[in-house]
């Protein structure tokens, strides 16, 4: 979890920090941000990491929409905004930032894969530029494993 807090802008993104899936099915990967009400989410990427490189696979601005960078995840991604419940998915950093609490916004940014397969396991990142608070990020790892006669107890 990252959190960047001053007077008039507010930072935080939390995540599952480990996804488990069997190959075929369908993956759910998600940040959510905590930001201030002067803060702007100007750009998102999702990214894979692979041989020590990212690799960028899908960039979401708000005036420009949405762009799927990587060929490979053009038939089996999507990338979409939606709102989350703030005292749910904050509900340990609302502690820290109880008395700004009502001046924050809750957004989650979903990529979903589908009929993942073995090559899809690996780090992902989320990455949001934001104004005047500049880049964050945070990582999500994606294990992907075989069907098989022991699938139901998965790891």
């Amino acid at each position: 979890m990252i959190f960047i807090y001053d007077c008039c802008s507010a930072v935080i993104i939390t995540n599952e920090e480990t996804v488990y899936a069997l190959a075929g099915s369908n993956v759910t990967l998600k940040c959510s941000i905590l930001q201030g009400k002067e803060t702007y989410v100007t750009q998102i990427q999702w990214s894979k990491y692979a041989d020590r490189q990212s690799r960028i696979i899908a960039v979401y601005n708000p005036l420009y929409g949405t762009k799927y960078t990587e060929a490979a995840y053009n038939n089996t991604a999507s990338f979409e905004k939606g709102f989350c419940d703030c005292s749910t998915d904050f509900s340990r950093t609302f502690k820290e930032v109880n008395s700004v609490a009502n001046n924050l916004e809750c957004n989650h940014w979903v990529l979903q894969l589908k009929n993942v397969t073995l090559e899809l396991s690996g780090s992902y990142e989320c990455i949001f530029t934001t104004y005047p608070t500049g880049t964050s990020s945070s990582k999500i790892r994606l294990f992907v494993r075989k069907r098989g006669k022991y699938s139901n107890r998965f790891f």
